[in-house]
């Protein structure tokens, strides 16, 4: 058989960060079940939509970050189904005139052995509203009506991606591009972005049945799913069997299994008699595109201005202290030390040195004291241009780290004589001292080469320096006068 290929599309549902639901004044805010439902949202008869500006403003800029050509007149529709968390019958969405299509995404493949940059084409993005929750107890089924009518986004990506580790990346640089905006909080776990993928294998002969694989709504179930249903399906095929066109859910473990077989459904799509055409006006358009192109996020940042690689930058994005931190380090001004002056690599060594010394002290990590992430980059600096050992920046950062009081850093290692040691005459004073300390079988024992007893030199040596000797450079001293 001829090489299987896997082919991925994706459509992500994200509900946007509106004050009130996509047609209802209700606040989207979350409050206790069933608190926050008008009787639009309940399906009461005779109440008519009133489309939310917001919700529209950030579809809008949704669709520009991700190159999409707006429509400036799109409709809206009803697409009709049932389900006990769907009062009305139907969910009013864009199907025949969507308000953005023909975009595409480019975005990095969060590999570590490798850089790569994909571009996914996005086919449309959708204004519609959200259904309620279903919460399924032992002997009965609970409806939250809460999130019914929440304004979302539906993406729906052309079926150009092949695994879950590609699929993964797109959606964490899609949720954090939209979190920096103001689209969406994208909390995951809270059904904020949601992702339903369809997953068919393929070869140069035939293109092969697809799955829907729907609400999974963690990073790590994106991945997993779509590599388990990857493979679940190049087994089948193996076998000569058929795959089945099938909807499927995924289980604790990671892993897909089947919700129900899917048949041929007719939504009967009618246009919304009570919704008027969308129209985008020239200066609801303009006032979109200043606010898409003030600012770029944190993750773009590290790896263009800073050297971060993407991985490294998406992973100290995501997490909400450091972002924060790493926000501060970047910032330019006053002859300060800045994060892009630094350089990613190095940043990252010491960061990784923080969070050890962090963790053995039970403090939180990174610290959040004022100015602390200024004294943090002059410590790199000074080490960086050999000011000071890597041994002496340990114990001023685990200072830095431990004082109540900040401290400055070069005032610090001013006061308590801490510039480190370059001159090869005083180094080998001291080592000479230490020497004299020394019986003539221990020198001759490390003048013929034992390990042990030049490590033992060297340590004695940067001991007596008050770790002002580098370790190198007590190494290299060390060989000199032996």
């Amino acid at each position: 058989m001829s090489s299987l290929r896997a082919v991925v599309g994706l459509e992500v549902h994200v509900q946007l960060s509106t004050r009130t639901k996509l047609f209802s004044r209700s606040p989207s805010l979350s409050l206790p079940p069933n608190e926050s439902v008008s009787p639009l949202d309940a399906a009461h008869p005779g109440v008519l939509p009133l489309l939310s500006t917001q919700a529209v403003k950030l579809a809008i800029r949704s669709a520009l970050l991700l190159n999409c050509e707006v429509n400036r007149a799109s409709s809206f529709d009803r697409k009709h189904y049932f389900y006990a968390d769907m009062p009305a019958g139907y969910q009013i969405t864009q199907q025949a005139s969507p308000i953005a299509k023909k975009g595409r995404f480019d975005f990095h493949l969060l590999n570590e052995n490798e850089e790569l940059i994909k571009t996914v084409e996005v086919l449309q993005i959708q204004l519609e509203q959200d259904s309620g929750k279903s919460i399924h107890e032992e002997k009965e089924s609970l409806i939250d009506l809460n999130r019914s009518g929440c304004a979302l986004v539906e993406i729906v990506t052309a079926p150009e991606l092949s695994s879950g580790l590609e699929a993964a990346s797109f959606v964490r640089q899609l949720r954090l591009l939209f979190m920096h905006h103001g689209i969406s909080n994208g909390l995951m776990h809270k059904g904020q972005m949601r992702v339903d993928a369809n997953v068919s294998i393929s070869n140069e002969k035939w293109n092969g049945q697809r799955t829907e694989i729907k609400n999974m709504n963690s990073i790590a179930d994106v991945e997993s799913a779509i590599e388990y249903e990857i493979n679940r399906q190049k087994e089948i095929v193996k076998r000569g069997d058929k795959v089945i066109f099938e909807t499927r859910t995924v289980d604790t473990q990671g892993r897909t299994v089947c919700m129900r077989e899917k048949a041929k459904t007719d939504y009967r799509f009618m246009h919304e008699p009570n919704i008027p055409t969308l129209r985008i006006s020239d200066s609801f358009m303009n006032e979109s595109v200043l606010n898409v192109r003030s600012t770029t996020p944190l993750y773009k940042k590290l790896i263009s201005d800073c050297g971060f690689s993407p991985k490294s930058a998406v992973h100290m994005s995501e997490d909400e202290d450091l972002s924060l931190f790493i926000s501060h380090c970047c910032e330019k001004g006053n002859g300060m030390d800045s994060l892009p002056s630094i350089g990613g690599n190095l940043f990252m060594e010491w960061m990784l040195e923080m969070k050890q010394l962090c963790q053995r002290r039970r403090i939180n990590y990174p610290p959040t004291r004022t100015g602390f992430h200024r004294e943090f980059l002059t410590l790199i600096r000074l080490t960086r241009d050999a000011n000071i050992t890597r041994l002496t920046a340990i114990d001023v950062l685990r200072e830095l780290i431990e004082t109540d009081m900040m401290i400055e850093v070069e005032k610090f290692v001013n006061d308590n004589t801490l510039w480190r040691i370059l001159d090869e005459i005083e180094m080998e004073r001291e080592a000479k001292i230490v020497l004299e300390g020394w019986t003539d079988n221990e020198k001759k024992k490390a003048s013929i080469g034992h390990k042990k007893r030049r490590l033992k030199l060297r340590n004695e040596l940067i001991a007596r320096s008050g770790k002002r000797i580098d370790v190198d450079d007590a190494m290299k001293t060390i060989e000199r006068l032996l």
